[in-house]
Protein backbone atom coordinates (compact mmCIF):
# COMPACT_ATOMS: atom_id res chain seq x y z
CA UNK A 1 0.00 0.00 0.00
CA UNK A 2 1.08 3.56 -0.70
CA UNK A 3 1.24 5.66 2.41
CA UNK A 4 -0.15 9.18 2.60
CA UNK A 5 3.17 11.02 2.25
CA UNK A 6 4.09 9.07 -0.88
CA UNK A 7 0.68 9.77 -2.40
CA UNK A 8 1.00 13.50 -1.76
CA UNK A 9 4.50 13.50 -3.26
CA UNK A 10 3.22 11.81 -6.40
CA UNK A 11 0.46 14.43 -6.73
CA UNK A 12 2.98 17.29 -6.49
CA UNK A 13 5.21 15.60 -9.08
CA UNK A 14 2.28 15.23 -11.48
CA UNK A 15 1.29 18.86 -10.94
CA UNK A 16 4.86 19.99 -11.59
CA UNK A 17 4.96 17.99 -14.83
CA UNK A 18 1.57 19.42 -15.86
CA UNK A 19 2.74 22.99 -15.19
CA UNK A 20 5.99 22.41 -17.07
CA UNK A 21 4.13 21.06 -20.09
CA UNK A 22 1.29 23.58 -20.22
CA UNK A 23 3.27 26.76 -19.42
CA UNK A 24 4.96 27.04 -22.88
CA UNK A 25 1.62 26.36 -24.55
CA UNK A 26 -0.11 29.08 -22.53
CA UNK A 27 2.72 31.57 -23.15
CA UNK A 28 2.64 30.86 -26.90
CA UNK A 29 -1.14 31.34 -26.94
CA UNK A 30 -0.88 34.66 -25.08
CA UNK A 31 1.81 35.85 -27.50
CA UNK A 32 -0.34 34.89 -30.48
CA UNK A 33 -3.32 36.75 -29.02
CA UNK A 34 -1.12 39.79 -28.39
CA UNK A 35 0.14 39.80 -31.98
CA UNK A 36 -3.42 39.45 -33.29
CA UNK A 37 -4.57 42.35 -31.11
CA UNK A 38 -1.69 44.47 -32.40
CA UNK A 39 -2.66 43.66 -35.99
CA UNK A 40 -6.29 44.50 -35.26
CA UNK A 41 -5.20 47.71 -33.54
CA UNK A 42 -3.18 48.69 -36.60
CA UNK A 43 -6.19 48.00 -38.83
CA UNK A 44 -8.45 50.08 -36.59
CA UNK A 45 -5.94 52.95 -36.50
CA UNK A 46 -5.59 52.73 -40.27
CA UNK A 47 -9.36 52.92 -40.70
CA UNK A 48 -9.59 55.85 -38.29
CA UNK A 49 -6.77 57.69 -40.04
CA UNK A 50 -8.47 57.12 -43.38
CA UNK A 51 -11.72 58.50 -42.00
CA UNK A 52 -9.97 61.55 -40.59
CA UNK A 53 -8.70 62.53 -44.02
CA UNK A 54 -12.27 63.32 -45.18
CA UNK A 55 -12.82 66.53 -43.24
CA UNK A 56 -13.55 69.09 -45.93
CA UNK A 57 -16.79 71.08 -45.98
CA UNK A 58 -17.90 69.15 -49.04
CA UNK A 59 -17.48 65.83 -47.23
CA UNK A 60 -19.21 67.01 -44.05
CA UNK A 61 -22.00 69.29 -45.33
CA UNK A 62 -21.77 68.87 -49.12
CA UNK A 63 -20.69 72.50 -49.52
CA UNK A 64 -19.27 73.23 -52.96
CA UNK A 65 -18.82 77.00 -52.72
CA UNK A 66 -19.71 80.09 -50.68
CA UNK A 67 -19.95 83.43 -52.47
CA UNK A 68 -21.92 86.64 -51.98
CA UNK A 69 -23.43 85.21 -48.80
CA UNK A 70 -24.94 82.22 -50.63
CA UNK A 71 -23.96 78.63 -49.84
CA UNK A 72 -23.90 76.37 -52.90
CA UNK A 73 -24.48 72.71 -52.04
CA UNK A 74 -24.34 69.64 -54.24
CA UNK A 75 -27.26 68.75 -56.51
CA UNK A 76 -28.24 72.38 -57.26
CA UNK A 77 -29.13 73.31 -53.68
CA UNK A 78 -28.59 76.82 -52.30
CA UNK A 79 -28.84 78.35 -48.82
CA UNK A 80 -28.60 81.71 -47.06
CA UNK A 81 -28.36 82.21 -43.30
CA UNK A 82 -29.99 84.98 -41.28
CA UNK A 83 -28.64 85.94 -37.88
CA UNK A 84 -31.58 86.82 -35.62
CA UNK A 85 -30.94 89.05 -32.62
CA UNK A 86 -32.81 88.53 -29.38
CA UNK A 87 -35.30 90.95 -27.87
CA UNK A 88 -35.89 91.69 -24.16
CA UNK A 89 -39.34 90.15 -24.28
CA UNK A 90 -39.87 89.73 -20.53
CA UNK A 91 -38.92 93.36 -19.84
CA UNK A 92 -41.84 94.59 -21.95
CA UNK A 93 -45.36 95.34 -20.87
CA UNK A 94 -48.17 92.90 -21.62
CA UNK A 95 -49.54 94.96 -24.56
CA UNK A 96 -46.03 95.11 -26.08
CA UNK A 97 -45.57 91.37 -25.62
CA UNK A 98 -48.92 90.68 -27.25
CA UNK A 99 -48.07 92.94 -30.20
CA UNK A 100 -44.76 91.12 -30.73
CA UNK A 101 -46.44 87.72 -30.52
CA UNK A 102 -49.02 88.75 -33.12
CA UNK A 103 -46.31 90.11 -35.43
CA UNK A 104 -44.25 86.93 -35.13
CA UNK A 105 -47.31 84.78 -35.73
CA UNK A 106 -48.18 86.81 -38.83
CA UNK A 107 -44.61 86.49 -40.13
CA UNK A 108 -44.58 82.73 -39.56
CA UNK A 109 -47.91 82.30 -41.37
CA UNK A 110 -46.63 84.27 -44.38
CA UNK A 111 -43.62 82.00 -44.95
CA UNK A 112 -44.39 79.67 -47.86
CA UNK A 113 -40.84 78.44 -48.50
CA UNK A 114 -38.63 75.99 -46.57
CA UNK A 115 -36.71 77.39 -43.59
CA UNK A 116 -34.80 75.91 -40.67
CA UNK A 117 -34.25 77.45 -37.24
CA UNK A 118 -30.77 76.85 -35.87
CA UNK A 119 -29.54 77.75 -32.37
CA UNK A 120 -25.98 77.32 -31.14
CA UNK A 121 -23.79 78.45 -28.28
CA UNK A 122 -20.25 79.75 -28.52
CA UNK A 123 -17.65 81.14 -26.19
CA UNK A 124 -17.60 84.89 -25.70
CA UNK A 125 -15.16 86.56 -28.08
CA UNK A 126 -14.51 90.26 -27.50
CA UNK A 127 -11.50 90.98 -29.73
CA UNK A 128 -13.47 93.19 -32.14
CA UNK A 129 -14.95 95.24 -29.28
CA UNK A 130 -11.51 95.62 -27.68
CA UNK A 131 -10.08 96.77 -31.00
CA UNK A 132 -12.78 99.44 -31.34
CA UNK A 133 -12.04 100.73 -27.83
CA UNK A 134 -8.32 100.80 -28.59
CA UNK A 135 -8.91 102.85 -31.74
CA UNK A 136 -11.08 105.30 -29.81
CA UNK A 137 -8.53 105.40 -27.00
CA UNK A 138 -5.78 106.43 -29.39
CA UNK A 139 -7.86 108.95 -31.32
CA UNK A 140 -10.75 110.94 -29.91
CA UNK A 141 -11.61 109.57 -26.48
CA UNK A 142 -11.62 112.24 -23.72
CA UNK A 143 -8.93 112.03 -21.07
CA UNK A 144 -11.59 111.60 -18.38
CA UNK A 145 -12.70 108.31 -20.00
CA UNK A 146 -9.30 106.78 -20.73
CA UNK A 147 -9.03 105.04 -17.37
CA UNK A 148 -12.55 103.67 -17.80
CA UNK A 149 -11.63 102.45 -21.31
CA UNK A 150 -8.58 100.60 -19.96
CA UNK A 151 -10.69 98.91 -17.28
CA UNK A 152 -13.28 97.96 -19.89
CA UNK A 153 -10.64 96.37 -22.14
CA UNK A 154 -9.22 94.41 -19.21
CA UNK A 155 -12.70 93.18 -18.29
CA UNK A 156 -13.49 92.12 -21.86
CA UNK A 157 -10.17 90.34 -22.18
CA UNK A 158 -10.90 88.43 -18.96
CA UNK A 159 -14.30 87.42 -20.35
CA UNK A 160 -12.62 85.94 -23.42
CA UNK A 161 -10.12 83.99 -21.31
CA UNK A 162 -12.92 82.58 -19.16
CA UNK A 163 -13.91 79.61 -21.33
CA UNK A 164 -16.95 78.84 -19.18
CA UNK A 165 -18.86 81.88 -20.46
CA UNK A 166 -20.99 81.28 -23.55
CA UNK A 167 -23.58 83.18 -25.52
CA UNK A 168 -26.47 81.83 -27.56
CA UNK A 169 -26.95 82.75 -31.21
CA UNK A 170 -30.07 82.16 -33.29
CA UNK A 171 -30.15 81.67 -37.05
CA UNK A 172 -32.71 81.06 -39.78
CA UNK A 173 -31.56 79.01 -42.78
CA UNK A 174 -33.48 79.63 -46.01
CA UNK A 175 -33.41 76.89 -48.65
CA UNK A 176 -33.91 77.09 -52.39
CA UNK A 177 -33.27 74.33 -54.92
CA UNK A 178 -33.08 75.07 -58.63
CA UNK A 179 -31.32 73.90 -61.75
CA UNK A 180 -31.41 77.40 -63.29
CA UNK A 181 -28.06 78.46 -61.87
CA UNK A 182 -26.54 80.56 -59.11
CA UNK A 183 -27.93 83.95 -60.14
CA UNK A 184 -31.49 82.65 -60.14
CA UNK A 185 -30.99 81.12 -56.69
CA UNK A 186 -29.38 84.25 -55.26
CA UNK A 187 -32.21 86.49 -56.44
CA UNK A 188 -34.90 84.24 -55.00
CA UNK A 189 -33.07 83.75 -51.70
CA UNK A 190 -32.56 87.51 -51.30
CA UNK A 191 -36.29 88.06 -51.88
CA UNK A 192 -37.21 85.45 -49.28
CA UNK A 193 -34.67 86.83 -46.80
CA UNK A 194 -36.07 90.36 -47.21
CA UNK A 195 -39.58 89.09 -46.50
CA UNK A 196 -38.47 87.48 -43.22
CA UNK A 197 -36.38 90.50 -42.18
CA UNK A 198 -39.31 92.87 -42.79
CA UNK A 199 -41.65 90.63 -40.81
CA UNK A 200 -39.26 90.38 -37.88
CA UNK A 201 -38.77 94.15 -37.90
CA UNK A 202 -42.48 94.55 -37.15
CA UNK A 203 -41.87 92.39 -34.08
CA UNK A 204 -39.01 94.69 -33.00
CA UNK A 205 -36.53 91.93 -33.84
CA UNK A 206 -33.54 92.66 -36.06
CA UNK A 207 -31.98 90.19 -38.46
CA UNK A 208 -29.38 90.33 -41.20
CA UNK A 209 -28.06 88.04 -43.91
CA UNK A 210 -24.67 86.57 -43.05
CA UNK A 211 -21.89 87.54 -45.42
CA UNK A 212 -19.39 85.02 -46.73
CA UNK A 213 -16.83 85.69 -43.98
CA UNK A 214 -19.44 85.29 -41.24
CA UNK A 215 -20.63 82.01 -42.78
CA UNK A 216 -17.08 80.65 -42.75
CA UNK A 217 -16.70 81.63 -39.09
CA UNK A 218 -20.01 79.97 -38.19
CA UNK A 219 -19.16 76.71 -39.97
CA UNK A 220 -15.75 76.64 -38.31
CA UNK A 221 -17.25 77.21 -34.86
CA UNK A 222 -19.81 74.43 -35.38
CA UNK A 223 -17.02 71.98 -36.26
CA UNK A 224 -14.53 73.20 -33.63
CA UNK A 225 -16.30 73.65 -30.34
CA UNK A 226 -14.26 75.35 -27.64
CA UNK A 227 -12.14 77.47 -30.00
CA UNK A 228 -12.47 81.21 -30.59
CA UNK A 229 -10.40 81.30 -33.76
CA UNK A 230 -12.04 83.10 -36.70
CA UNK A 231 -10.94 82.18 -40.24
CA UNK A 232 -12.13 85.56 -41.54
CA UNK A 233 -9.76 87.43 -39.21
CA UNK A 234 -6.87 85.18 -40.21
CA UNK A 235 -7.52 85.88 -43.89
CA UNK A 236 -7.82 89.61 -43.18
CA UNK A 237 -4.48 89.52 -41.38
CA UNK A 238 -2.79 88.17 -44.53
CA UNK A 239 -2.65 84.44 -43.82
CA UNK A 240 -3.18 83.60 -47.49
CA UNK A 241 -0.66 86.14 -48.77
CA UNK A 242 2.06 83.48 -48.74
CA UNK A 243 0.07 81.15 -51.00
CA UNK A 244 1.27 81.42 -54.57
CA UNK A 245 -1.30 80.99 -57.27
CA UNK A 246 -0.84 79.34 -60.62
CA UNK A 247 1.16 81.06 -63.32
CA UNK A 248 -0.50 81.57 -66.67
CA UNK A 249 1.72 80.60 -69.56
CA UNK A 250 1.00 82.36 -72.84
CA UNK A 251 -0.09 80.08 -75.62
CA UNK A 252 2.09 80.35 -78.70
Amino acid sequence: MINTSTFISMIFVLLAILVAVTTPIIIRKIENQGSQQKKQGKKIRTKISKKKTSTSLKDVWEVEDIQDGVISLTNNRYRVILRVHSVDFFLMSEPEQEAIENALFSTAMSINFPVQVFTTTKMIETSSAIQEIQESYQNDIPDSLKEYALKMMEYMDAMTLDRSMHIRSNYIIISYDTSEGFERARGELNRQASAIIDGLRKAKTTAEVLKTDAILDLLYQCNNRGYIFKPSEAVGAGTLDFIKGGVENPVA
